[in-house]
């Protein structure tokens, strides 16, 4: 399992066990998204920090428009989830 994938492992066990999302644990999960093109996960946790009373914040934002841009690229141009 690499280092992104454990990060989002342990997010998931987190809302399992009912903790409730952080704003920090949020925006980190929504990077990782970002990174790796992960359409879904991204507005699963979105979905999950409103349901929860969790406001979003400039790096929420930023996230999704970077996740967006990514999206609209062809997809020879999209990286890998390990290419910078």
């Amino acid at each position: 399992m690499t280092q992104p994938e454990a990060a989002v492992e342990c997010f998931g066990v987190m809302l399992r066990a009912g903790t409730p999302p952080s704003l920090a644990s949020c925006n980190a999960v929504l990077t990782l998204c970002a990174a790796r093109g992960d359409c879904e996960l991204a507005f699963d946790v979105h979905r999950r920090m409103a349901n929860a009373g969790v406001r979003s914040d400039t790096t929420t934002f930023n996230q999704l428009v970077r996740l967006d841009s990514a999206l609209l690229r062809s997809p020879s141009e999209r990286r890998s989830p390990g290419q910078r």
